[in-house]
């Protein structure tokens, strides 16, 4: 029982954690995602004019794959840049819409995804390489802050599209069980990287909440000492005053050797 608590409050957040995931790692995440889709509306638009140059050279199966890598990134081309768009006017330039925002960034992370799975899948009608699932499986893990239920959802559905989506372009079992096998290993390690980095962020953004909260507990705990010492000194102003008045006149007194009134004003 102890083991089962211990999943369930990895994959749950305190309401804490939630108000962090919120304000703080919801914005992070849709800055990220503008950055990400800054470059990958370029990276896709070189792989459009590259394969595209290659259209006419092709045939055959050949001929299939180019046109499959070329539908796909443009695919992300258009989706990238509605996304990066879409951020920038409802997160930076007009009025804060959080929805949208929200959307856009599922909306590329899911994408990179499950592009990396069929790229993979396209692959296969000229090579055995998974290298597309493996680039978006570690990018998104590495720059994507993701809790870690909605990462396991999202891992785990990508790879079971990589899982039957290989299935329908590799025809040599060998190889097919073999990326599969592949696939399963890089989708732990992306999930793995998920974990981490999401469990780090949030130890470090609640340390520093923690910090600030401190900082802020001492500079009131401060001002309200000065406030507490103002409030004496101005309350000892007048006896000191007059103290030191009678010790001034004492002096006086003794000065001028007037020392029957020494006795009275010290009394």
């Amino acid at each position: 029982m102890t083991v089962i608590r211990r999943i369930l409050s990895f994959f749950n957040l305190s309401v804490d954690e939630k108000e962090i995931y919120r304000n703080e790692i919801n914005l992070e995440n849709t800055r990220r995602t503008l950055y990400l889709s800054l470059i990958a509306i370029p990276v896709s638009l070189i792989h459009i004019v590259l394969f595209g140059l290659k259209f006419n050279l092709a045939s055959g199966i050949e001929k299939e794959w180019v046109v499959a890598i070329i539908l796909s990134h443009m695919v992300i081309f258009f989706t990238t840049t509605i996304c990066s768009i879409l951020i920038y006017f409802f997160s930076y330039r007009t009025r804060k819409n959080n929805i949208i925002s929200k959307v856009c960034t599922t909306a590329v992370l899911f994408l990179l995804l499950f592009m990396g799975a069929i790229l993979a899948s396209f692959d296969q009608y000229i090579t055995s390489a998974i290298t597309p699932y493996l680039n978006t499986t570690i990018i998104v893990g590495l720059i994507f802050l993701i809790r870690p239920l909605y990462s396991t959802i999202y891992y785990l559905t990508t790879y079971l599209i990589f899982y039957f989506a290989l299935a329908q372009t590799q025809l040599n079992q060998e190889i097919l069980i073999s990326n599969q096998v592949n696939g399963l290993s890089i989708t732990a390690i992306g999930l793995c990287l998920s974990y981490i980095l999401w469990r780090s962020n949030l130890t470090r953004i609640k340390q520093s909440k923690q910090i600030l909260l401190q900082n802020k507990a001492l500079y009131d705990s401060n001002a309200e000492k000065d406030k507490f010492f103002s409030i004496i000194a101005h309350d000892l102003k007048s006896p000191f005053n007059s103290i030191i008045g009678f010790s001034n006149l004492l002096v006086e007194q003794v000065k001028n050797k007037e020392y029957e009134g020494i006795e009275k004003y010290a009394v």
